[in-house]
């Protein structure tokens, strides 16, 4: 990824066929790529906080590039105060395939202040949120 302008560009040449290869190697890239979302996130003026559930389980989400049929990358935090950097894309037979790496203590430290508190409100709540990037890094409430 280093060889890339930005973390934008980066995902972009992911196509289907190269993530069944990233999400093979999903630990490799992990850190970088949890860097480098995060920095996109706060060039946003506004970051979505999803709610989600499958049955029992709950979990705050926040996506990018949800609607691209081919890959997803996304953080959610466990009810541990962990956050996974998750991966989803379609192998070549057309199913689903996942990937989570949890951010060690190290990748957690690039999280502004305010980030896991908004997401700990959201699965509070069990609904979704959008927050300021200023409520993201000062941990400012909403």
């Amino acid at each position: 990824m280093s060889e890339m302008r930005s973390f934008e560009e980066f995902w972009e040449t992911i196509d289907p066929y190269k993530a069944r290869d990233l999400g093979k190697n999903f630990k490799k890239y992990a850190s970088q790529l949890s860097q480098g979302f995060m920095l996109h996130l706060m060039k946003q003026e506004e970051v979505d906080i999803g709610h989600s559930f499958h049955g029992q389980a709950h979990w705050a989400v926040i996506i990018y590039d949800f609607y691209d049929s081919d890959k997803e990358l996304s953080f959610r935090p466990d009810h541990d105060n962990r956050l996974s950097l998750y991966f989803r894309y379609w192998d070549d037979e057309g199913l689903s395939q996942e990937v989570d790496y949890f951010l060690n203590e190290e990748e957690m430290k690039i999280l502004p202040s305010g980030l896991m508190p908004l997401m700990q409100e959201v699965l509070r709540r069990k609904e979704s949120i959008t927050a300021s990037n200023k409520h993201i890094q000062h941990g400012t409430t909403l």
